[in-house]
């Protein structure tokens, strides 16, 4: 049993394509030190670049699919100012099953002044421009907002401070909260008067009191949000940081809204929300003029029988995986390449440097072996410190008559140079 085990145990190393070197056999270097650093270096941005990506560049998939739950309840979230005192105004919710009002609860109302202070001013204007900006010009942020995972985009109203507070009498009203009702299409509506509930539906105060003879009421109104379910950061509500401003009294303002059911599924939030489009009209109540009606704020909705489903078009993970390998063997590939190049170069640059050295080292020693045969006495010193021989010729008695030479006082015989005759010509 132990020998067939060792044999399948030498089978399998026979298979291993990435042998390995004894440790004994490698050099390392100080080139390929700092080359190995910069690779590590490279390598990990590459990879933080690669992960930074998978995480957040991916696209939005915008799908459509019949909506069939009709039995869902959903929140209504609310928060305007109405530019008339809270006694004098009610605001209530309807729909078209008729129930009693009461089931949906109230908002809530709090005296407030319509004039804001120039902090609240400069905030509103802001989030009024922001908005404006995202729905018309650059709509590729909502897609980074819905991706981003945030629930709000903004913050809330900063408050009035102790000096921002007016000396005057409140001379408005807001009118917030949130109420749960059914998703059928309903009447939002802010208008002169308390409701008060009559069985059949509800009535207004004011409607019995006045009749249609309405005092002089100032709808004028500003309204900060107003979202459907769960509000979602990559959606921009139309009506969202929306004033107007009445130019007379007794003003009608309408506002049709179809609400659009819409599902969030990205890499880390799933939600489902609403969004809504919405048409405005607005008009002054005078019946002297045969403009009948009855002068306050009617929002009326309406559901879409379409839902939209917005998912996030991710990358596999296979293919991540894969990418990060092909960087990590690219990058490695690449810096083993680079430091076979500059080895090669350094060998090629100091072995003709040594070929010099040991040239010029050649040269020198045989030279110095020519200078070292001769007296130092009897011997010239050059330009490169060797000292060279004296040539000297013997006087010569007679024309015709050669005598032989001497070099440093010694026969030219005696060092085997070849025999030179002096002749007149020659001289000393």
């Amino acid at each position: 049993m132990a020998l067939r085990r060792r044999k399948i145990v030498q089978t399998v190393e026979k298979l291993d394509a990435f042998s390995k070197l004894p440790e004994e056999c490698t050099v390392t270097s100080k080139s390929g030190g700092t080359i190995s650093l910069l690779t590590f270096a490279l390598l990990a941005w590459l990879v933080i670049l690669e992960v930074h990506d998978y995480l957040t560049d991916s696209s939005l998939r915008f799908t459509f699919h019949p909506d069939k739950d009709f039995t869902a309840k959903l929140s209504i979230h609310v928060d305007m100012t109405v530019a008339t005192p809270c006694s004098m105004i009610g605001a209530d919710v309807t729909d078209a099953t008729k129930q009693n009002m009461a089931l949906f609860g109230r908002f809530d109302e709090e005296k407030a002044w319509f004039n804001l202070s120039p902090r609240q001013r400069a905030y509103f204007d802001r989030v009024k421009e922001v908005n404006s900006y995202l729905r018309d010009q650059y709509h590729s942020l909502s897609h980074q907002l819905w991706k981003s995972g945030y629930s709000t985009l903004y913050g809330s109203m900063p408050s009035r401070s102790s000096v921002e507070i007016p000396d005057t009498p409140h001379d408005a009203c807001r009118i917030h909260g949130t109420l749960q009702v059914n998703k059928v299409g309903g009447n939002l509506h802010v208008i002169a008067g308390k409701s008060i509930d009559i069985g059949i539906g509800h009535a207004h105060i004011s409607m019995i009191m006045f009749g249609s003879d309405f005092p002089n009421f100032n709808f004028s109104h500003r309204i900060d949000r107003l979202w459907f379910g769960q509000p979602s950061s990559g959606i921009i509500q139309p009506l969202d940081a929306d004033e107007q401003i009445a130019d007379s009294s007794n003003m009608m303002y309408q506002y049709f809204i179809t609400v659009v059911p819409t599902e969030v599924v990205t890499k880390f939030t799933s939600t489902t929300t609403y969004q809504y489009s919405v048409k405005e009209l607005h008009r002054a109540i005078s019946h002297e003029k045969g403009s009948h009606g009855t002068p306050g704020i009617y929002i009326k909705y309406d559901f879409s029988a379409l839902r939209v489903k917005v998912s996030e078009d991710a990358e596999p993970l296979w293919r991540f995986l894969t990418r990060l390998c092909a960087i990590t063997g690219g990058v490695f590939a690449t810096s083993g390449i680079i430091t076979s190049a500059i080895e090669a170069m350094v060998d090629f640059i100091c072995c003709r440097r040594q070929a010099k050295e040991k040239l010029h080292a050649m040269e020198s020693r045989n030279m110095g072996e020519c200078c070292s045969l001769l007296p130092a006495e009897t011997s010239e010193v050059d330009s490169q410190g060797c000292t060279s021989p004296l040539l000297v010729v013997p006087d010569s008695e007679e024309p015709g008559n050669s005598s032989p030479l001497f070099i440093n006082g010694f026969p030219a015989s005696s060092i085997n140079t070849p025999y030179v005759e002096a002749t007149e010509d020659t001289g000393r």
